[in-house]
C-alpha cells in the first residue's frame, strides 16, 4: 500500500510532491496525537496525565524524526494507534462500523508492512470471538472483506512467486 500511496502522490502532484508528502505526514502527526490521547483517556488514564504523555511522545526526537522521513513507519504507527482506538470504541459501544474500521486498519497495516503477517491479522477475529461468543457472526462479517483483501494478495504472490506472503521482505523485516 505504501508504494501505491507514493505512486498516487507522485502522479497527481509531480512538481510539488514533497510539499504534499510533508503535509500528509503533518496530518498523520495530528491524527496520531488525537488518537493516542483518546485511547489513553478511554482506557482510564487521567486526562492531564494522558495529555502529558501524549505531548512527551509526540515531542520526542524519534517521533519528530519519523514524521519527517518518507518511510512507512510513521503511517503504520498511526494506523496501529487508530486501530486500537476503533477496537476500544467497539468494545465500549458495540458499533459494527468501529469494528469494520479496526479490521480495515489492521489489513492496511498487513498490506503496508511485511512484518505483520496474515496470521497476525487472523488472531484478532479469533480473540474477539473467544471473548464475545454471542457476536461471532458480526465479528466474522466485519473481518471478512479486509481478510479477503490480504488473503488475495498472498494468494497472488503464491501463484506468481511461490511464497504465501505479502512481499519478499519478510526475512529482512524480521531481522
Amino acid at each position: 500500500l505504501f508504494n501505491l500511496f507514493l505512486g498516487i502522490v507522485y502522479t497527481l502532484f509531480p512538481g510539488s510532491s514533497s510539499v504534499v508528502f510533508h503535509t500528509i505526514y503533518l496530518v498523520l502527526g495530528l491524527t496520531l496525537t488525537l488518537s493516542l490521547y483518546s485511547v489513553m483517556t478511554r482506557l482510564g488514564v487521567m486526562k492531564k496525565l494522558a495529555a502529558a504523555l501524549t505531548v512527551l511522545f509526540i515531542a520526542s526526537p524519534a517521533c519528530i524524526l519519523y514524521e519527517n522521513l518518507l518511510l512507512y513507519c510513521y503511517p503504520v504507527t498511526v494506523m496501529l494507534c487508530l486501530g486500537v482506538l476503533f477496537l476500544v470504541r467497539f468494545l465500549e459501544k458495540g458499533c459494527t462500523l468501529d469494528l469494520l474500521c479496526f479490521f480495515c486498519l489492521t489489513a492496511a497495516v498487513v498490506l503496508t508492512r511485511s512484518m505483520y503477517h496474515l496470521v497476525w491479522f487472523a488472531v484478532f477475529p479469533v480473540l474477539l470471538i473467544v471473548f464475545r461468543r454471542n457476536e461471532w457472526k458480526r465479528i466474522l462479517a466485519a473481518a471478512l472483506i479486509p481478510f479477503m483483501a490480504v488473503f488475495l494478495l498472498y494468494a497472488k504472490n503464491l501463484y506468481l512467486f511461490g511464497g504465501f506472503n505479502g512481499s519478499s521482505w519478510m526475512g529482512m523485516s524480521l531481522s
